[in-house]
C-alpha cells in the first residue's frame, strides 16, 4: 500500500519521496486490516483459554482442543467471533501507530536538520513509545468490545450430544451468547458501566505499550537506510528499479550495463527504496555510457537523479 500511494504521488510530482500524513495513516490501517486475519482468531482462542473455568469445569484442554470444539459447534464463524471490531481496532490502531511515529520522526528531522538514519536510538525509542500510547488510546474502546465478545463462553449453535461433557460444563456458565453483535455489546457495556466501561483496564495496557512499541521501532531498520560495502562504495537506489525489473525482458542488457557503469563509478544499486520514476528510459538509451548520474539528498536515501 505504501508503495502504491508513493507511486500515485510521483505521478503528480516526480520528485516526491514520502507520503502525506493521511497516507501514512491509510498505509498503517491497510496493514492492520491484513493483520486482523490472523490476530482475530489467535486472540479469540487465547482469551477463551484464559477466561474458562478451572478444575473439573474446564472447557478446553489447550489451543487445539479449543479450536476443534468451537469449529465443531459454530464452524469458521465461531473461530472468527468479533472479527468486525477486530478489523476496526487493527485498522485504527495501526493507522495511528505509523502516523504518529512518522510525524514525530519527520518533525525531529525538520527541527534538528539531521538525516533520518542519524537520529539517535533513544529518540526512536521515545517516538515508538508515544506511538504505542496513541495506538491504544485511539483504539481501546474497540478492543474492550472485541474482548467482551470473545470472552463470552456461549455458542450460537446447539452443542451436539456427542460432546456431553463439554455440553454439561458449558451449561453451568451459560451456553447462550450474551451479545448479539458489536452494537449490542457496546450498548450493554454502556448500560452497565457508562463510558468508563469502554476504558476499563487502560492503565496496564498503556504501561505494557511503552516498552513493546519503543522496542519495536528502535529495532526497525528503515526502508531508506544506506550503507557501504567492504570497499567503501555507497549503496544507493535507482529510482524506478522495480519498474526496470518488471520490464527486464525488454531492457535486460541495458540494465546490466547500467549496473556495471554505476558500479565502476563507485555506486552499488540497492533495492530497498520505494522511489519510482523512470530510469527505464535511461537504461534503454543507446547513449547510456555517456550519461551523468549524481546522488542527491532529496530523500532519505541518496537516489540517483537523471540530468535535465
Amino acid at each position: 500500500m505504501r508503495r502504491r500511494l508513493l507511486r500515485q504521488n510521483q505521478k503528480a510530482d516526480p520528485t516526491a519521496s514520502k507520503l502525506t500524513y493521511p497516507q501514512y495513516y491509510m498505509a498503517g490501517a491497510y496493514a492492520g486490516v491484513g493483520n486482523s486475519v490472523l490476530s482475530g482468531p489467535i486472540e479469540h482462542i487465547r482469551i477463551k483459554l484464559q477466561t474458562q473455568p478451572s478444575g473439573e469445569k474446564r472447557l478446553y484442554s489447550g489451543p487445539a482442543d479449543c479450536i476443534r470444539k468451537i469449529y465443531q459447534v459454530d464452524g469458521l464463524r465461531g473461530i472468527y467471533r468479533a472479527q468486525v471490531p477486530t478489523i476496526l481496532r487493527e485498522g485504527q490502531g495501526f493507522g495511528l501507530w505509523f502516523l504518529t511515529y512518522e510525524y514525530l520522526v519527520q518533525r525531529s528531522i525538520i527541527a534538528t536538520g539531521v538525516k533520518r538514519d542519524d537520529l539517535p536510538a533513544w529518540k526512536l525509542c521515545g517516538f515508538g513509545a508515544v506511538a504505542g500510547l496513541i495506538l491504544w488510546i485511539g483504539s481501546y474502546p474497540l478492543d474492550v468490545i472485541k474482548s467482551r465478545m470473545q470472552s463470552d463462553p456461549g455458542l450460537r449453535n446447539k452443542v451436539p450430544d456427542t460432546m456431553a461433557e463439554f455440553k454439561g460444563n458449558l451449561a453451568t456458565i451459560g451456553s447462550v451468547p450474551r451479545y448479539d453483535g458489536m452494537v449490542d455489546c457496546a450498548r450493554k457495556i454502556y448500560s452497565q458501566s457508562g463510558f468508563g466501561g469502554f476504558w476499563r483496564g487502560i492503565g496496564p495496557t498503556l504501561v505494557r505499550a511503552i516498552p513493546c512499541s519503543s522496542g519495536t521501532f528502535a529495532a526497525y531498520v528503515p526502508m531508506h537506510e544506506n550503507g557501504t560495502d567492504s570497499q567503501g562504495r555507497t549503496h544507493v537506489t535507482i529510482v524506478g528499479l522495480n519498474k526496470l525489473e518488471m520490464h527486464a525482458h525488454k531492457v535486460n542488457t541495458q540494465t546490466i550495463e547500467l549496473h556495471r557503469i554505476l558500479y565502476n563509478r563507485g555506486f552499488i544499486l540497492c533495492r530497498r527504496c520505494e522511489f519510482y520514476e523512470s530510469i527505464l528510459s535511461a537504461a534503454a538509451s543507446p547513449h547510456l555510457a555517456e550519461m551523468h548520474f549524481e546522488p542527491t539528498s532529496r530523500c532519505d536515501c541518496a537516489f540517483l537523479q537523471l540530468p535535465p
